[in-house]
Parts: structure tokens; C-alpha cells; sequence
């Protein structure tokens, strides 16, 4: 009786334990926009995320780095970049115990997109960073440790002639080791990249140069030095993208991605040999579903951060695999505004974490999201949503979507009101003579727009959204 009784005791504590270690929060600066991109375990069994904000000291919008403990909570959160466009899309603890973050910087003196890569220490000091390449939009999509010690970013950049496949190879002080660009007729990009035992790259993003159909998924393997030893597409007739890629036993190495069909984007993910063959599949024709990141965790088990869309919003989803890339569970971070997850990690007591962006919990603003998940598919019944204040000076912007106009009002006058198009460009400008303004936008195409609001001492950003 007695030995009965331990037990239970035992395994009572153990999913109490569990449950105490499930969580799910939001971050951000209040009344500004913030995005989760990159994640990574910490050197003290929390969690580094990073990503771009128009808070914490950002001036015009930066990249974003912030510490968690174990189970999210809040450490530290800083803002890194110039005074002008900055986001970080990646991050990886290194090996000497430091962080790497990689995206892009438009803050230079020519004032053109470039690869971003970032070193800060365990407190957010910066121990060096570099701005790279020389095409006309350079940007970094992950990176990660090679097999010698060094650092390897993948990405994308464009030129006059199209765009190449971009990988970089630096020593841990930045020093560039090697450059390759893969470009096969001018539509060549990288999103994620992952490094074999052996010290060779395997590299997953898209091409329209080759395949089968507008847009197919990229399989790239390179030696430690950078030269190609295959290239391989993945993809049907219509639009085919690898988003994420890892390595596993046996030099395997998994993807995910998507594949269209019938105008819709649906759940890509193959487990593939050292020679690219596939040994298994799960391509889901239920979709609409993303595959945005894979991890391997172990025993050719791979844990996959994705987005699926059931209803009106899109949900952040996080999969559980085992062997032959069988669904053990999934769990999906709602409500009733969009949710796109971008990365995760391995979380205490073999939990999957996953961060992402979310417009669901902060009204009139995005924040980023962390969330966990166990193999029973346990996960925490509620959110803590966390904003940190930036400023006494509030903003307001209504109707949100609109057709016909919005108004702003603010407590103190704005200096300057501009409002840039989904793609950076500039398609308003006003200088207010009162609290109050309205932009029409009747004639403006649906979209999401960003709202730039200078006051004073502050530069505050909105998001918009014309529909109608």
C-alpha cells in the first residue's frame, strides 16, 4: 500500500510540475508595434527572442531582443539598430556562450537594405555587429553555428539582375570566412538553413529558375567551404516554398514549408537522406496551413511551428511528430485577430515552445507571443499579456479597418503624420494643426498600413488596415 501510495505521490508531483512549467504570455512596448521572429534557448534554461519593435528606444522602428526565463517570464527586453528601419530575424546562443541575431538594417549612410548580424552577451551589451552585402536589398533570414566554431547566415539578395540565394560564413568576431550566392536565372532565395556534423550546410528557401511549376521549394547541400554538392526542387504546378529545414540521424534533414493547390497554401513536410531522396512525407491537403520552422528533437521526432487558418483569423500552431513524421499532437495560440507563429525551441520536460506575432491581445497593436506545449498536448488555459509602458502620451486610431477614413487623436499634437504601404513606401504626409486628424482612404487599395506619428519626444507607430 505503501509502495502504491509513493507512487501516485510520484507521478501526481510530476504532472503538477508540468502544469506549473506550462505558460503563455505576450510581450511588447504599449501603443507600439512588436514582432516575434527568431527564438533560442538561453544559457540559463530560459529563452532569447528576438524581432523588430517601434518601442524600447527604438527610434523608428528596431530590432528587438528579449530574455525570459524558463517559463517566459520576462527578464530583460532591448532595442538595437539606427534610426531607421531595423528587424531581427533570427538568433542562436553560440558557442562561446554569447548570442548571434541576423535580419536586416536599413540605418547606413547609403540608406539601402543590408544583411544585419548582431553578437550581444547574456545582458543585452552588444559585443560587435556588421551590416553586409552589395546588392540593392540585402537581408538575412537564420543563422547558425557551424561545425568548426563559426557562424553561417542564409538569405536573400536582390541586384539588377533578380535575386540570388545568399550565404555568408563569419568567425565568432565577425571576420567574413567565405560568400557564396546561388543564383540560377535571378529567382533564387534562401529562408532557413541548418549545419550537418560533417561541417557541410543544408540550405531550404525557393527558386522559379527550375522545377516543376511558378514557384518551387529550394533543396541546396554545400561542402564547409560553400561549393554545391546537390541542388534539389520540391514541387507541383502551382506555388511551393521551403520556410524551414533541420538536419537529423543519418545526415538526414527534414523541411517544411507549403505547397498551393486550388489557390491555397497547404502543410509541406518531407524527411529526407543524406542525398536528398525522401524517406517519408506528410504533405496535408486540408490547409489552408504553413510550415514555418522544424526542429529535430531526437529519434527522428521533429517538432514543426506553423500557421492554419479554420475560421475568420489565422491561428498559430505548433505540430509534435514521431517516427515517419506521424502528428503525435498539435496545439494552436488563438483569439479573435490574427496569430502567425515564426520559430521555436525545446522547453523544459521535452515541452515545444513557439513565438510568433499576434493582434489578438493587444488592441490597436501587435505584440509577440510565447507559448508551450507538452506531448499529451497540455498546454496553459490562459494568457498573461504583458506591455511595457513607453509613454504618457496616448494614441488613438479609429474606425480600424476603415473605408472611408481614419482619425487620430492624440493627447499632445503631432509634429508629423506619415503613412507607408505594406512595402516601406511613402503614400501620406501630413502636419497636423491640431490634436485631431483624419486621413481619407476611399481610395486606397485593401491593405495593411503603417502609421508613423511624430511628437515631440517620441515617434509613435500604429498599424491600419484599409478594407472595403
Amino acid at each position: 500500500m505503501v509502495n502504491k501510495l509513493l507512487c501516485f505521490f510520484l507521478i501526481f508531483s510530476g504532472l503538477l510540475s508540468q502544469a506549473q512549467d506550462l505558460f503563455k504570455r505576450t510581450y511588447g512596448a504599449e501603443g507600439t508595434f512588436n514582432q516575434g521572429f527568431g527564438l533560442c534557448n538561453s544559457n540559463d534554461q530560459g529563452f532569447m527572442i528576438c524581432g523588430a519593435t517601434g518601442g524600447f528606444g527604438a527610434v523608428n522602428g528596431g530590432g528587438l531582443v528579449i530574455k525570459t526565463d524558463s517559463v517566459g517570464i520576462q527578464i530583460w527586453a532591448k532595442a538595437f539598430g539606427g534610426g531607421l528601419n531595423d528587424v531581427l530575424k533570427s538568433i542562436i546562443k553560440t558557442n562561446d556562450n554569447n548570442y548571434v541575431a541576423v535580419g536586416f538594417s536599413n540605418s547606413n549612410s547609403d540608406l539601402t537594405i543590408k544583411g544585419w548580424v548582431i553578437k550581444i552577451d547574456n545582458q543585452g551589451n552588444v559585443i560587435w555587429q556588421k551590416q553586409l552585402g552589395t546588392g540593392e536589398w540585402n537581408y538575412f533570414e537564420s543563422v547558425r553555428n557551424s561545425a568548426d566554431g563559426g557562424l553561417v547566415m542564409a538569405g536573400t539578395t536582390l541586384m539588377s539582375d533578380g535575386s540570388s540565394g545568399w550565404v555568408v560564413k563569419l568567425d565568432l568576431n565577425g571576420d567574413q570566412v567565405w560568400e557564396k550566392l546561388l543564383n540560377i536565372n535571378g529567382k533564387e532565395s534562401f529562408n532557413d538553413l541548418a549545419a550537418f556534423a560533417n561541417g557541410d550546410l543544408i540550405l531550404g528557401g525557393a527558386t522559379e529558375s527550375i522545377g516543376n511549376g511558378l514557384k518551387d521549394a529550394l533543396v541546396v547541400r554545400l561542402n564547409s567551404n560553400g561549393d554545391i554538392i546537390y541542388t534539389k526542387t520540391i514541387g507541383f504546378e502551382g506555388e511551393d516554398v521551403c520556410l524551414g529545414i533541420d538536419t537529423a540521424m543519418n545526415n538526414s534533414f527534414a523541411i517544411t514549408g507549403y505547397f498551393t493547390q486550388n489557390d491555397t497554401k497547404k502543410f509541406l513536410i518531407q524527411w529526407l537522406d543524406s542525398d536528398g531522396l525522401t524517406l517519408s512525407d506528410n504533405i496535408s491537403g486540408s490547409g489552408p496551413v504553413i510550415g514555418k520552422k522544424i526542429i529535430h528533437r531526437g529519434n527522428n521526432e521533429f517538432v514543426i511551428a506553423s500557421d492554419y487558418k479554420p475560421f475568420n483569423a489565422w491561428h498559430a500552431l505548433g505540430w509534435i511528430t514521431y517516427s515517419q513524421l506521424y502528428v503525435r499532437c498539435n496545439k494552436d495560440f488563438y483569439g479573435n485577430k490574427d496569430s502567425y507563429s515564426f520559430a521555436g525551441a525545446l522547453g523544459k520536460n521535452n515541452s515545444f515552445v513557439v513565438v510568433g506575432t499576434t493582434d489578438a491581445f493587444t488592441p490597436g497593436q501587435s505584440s509577440i507571443f510565447m507559448f508551450n506545449m507538452t506531448d499529451s498536448c497540455q498546454d496553459s488555459p490562459t494568457v498573461v499579456v504583458n506591455l511595457a509602458t513607453v509613454s504618457d502620451v496616448k494614441i488613438g486610431i479609429y474606425p480600424n479597418p476603415s473605408s472611408q477614413y481614419f482619425n487620430i487623436e492624440s493627447m499632445l499634437k503631432p509634429d508629423l503624420i506619415e503613412v507607408y504601404n505594406a512595402s516601406g513606401q511613402l503614400v501620406y504626409v501630413e502636419k497636423p494643426i491640431e490634436n485631431t486628424s483624419t486621413i481619407p482612404v476611399s481610395q486606397w487599395p485593401d491593405g495593411l498600413f503603417l502609421v508613423k506619428i511624430k511628437l515631440s519626444n517620441q515617434v509613435n507607430f500604429q498599424k491600419v488596415i484599409v478594407q472595403h
